[in-house]
């Protein structure tokens, strides 16, 4: 009884509870670790920041709980569409990431591209289109965690700045 109890509990904490994908905290500790296989085998990982454009107007015209529900399909198609093997997660907010394990950066793009036409092809329950914009980087030696990730999100706030529903690669 104990035995379980522990186990639902170490869960809770590792998982986001609106989407149960992984949550901040796990993504994180993921992260550390695949960064640390990376640096010591010379390996490669690729991150991707995944954005819904626009979501704070589905909040504020629909409501929160209208919010939730797109959070909770976006993250259905983002299942659907993420190859077996990497980590997605809920990063925050109405934000996503993807840990693409050893993945460069052109395999990290089509991934990406995949995501962004399978959410911009979705018809929402809300009825309305919804589409997401990507950041993506990729770590090389000499990059520490928060490079790759700053990166990410550099490449990100560049596909909202050029219009939204992009893939934009670090540079």
């Amino acid at each position: 009884m104990i035995e379980a109890q522990n186990d639902e509990l170490l869960r809770l904490s590792r998982t986001d509870c609106l989407t149960q994908l992984s949550n901040r905290r796990q993504i994180d500790k993921s992260l550390e670790e695949i960064h640390g296989q990376a640096q010591s085998t010379g390996g490669v990982y690729s991150v991707i920041l995944a954005d819904i454009d626009q979501f704070k107007q589905v909040n504020d015209q629909f409501g929160h709980g209208i919010g939730d529900i797109v959070l909770v399909e976006v993250t259905s198609v983002f299942k659907a569409s993420v190859p077996d093997g990497y980590i997605l997660g809920r990063w925050g907010g109405e934000e996503f990431m993807i840990i693409c394990i050893d993945t460069g950066i052109e395999e990290a793009y089509g991934i990406a591209e995949t995501l962004r036409l399978a959410v911009e092809g979705h018809e929402f329950s809300l009825e309305r289109q919804i589409t997401c914009s990507f950041g993506i980087a990729t770590y090389s030696e000499g990059l520490n965690i928060h490079q790759v990730v700053r990166n990410a999100d550099e490449a990100l706030y560049a596909s909202k700045e050029n219009g939204r529903n992009l893939v934009t690669l670090s540079k």
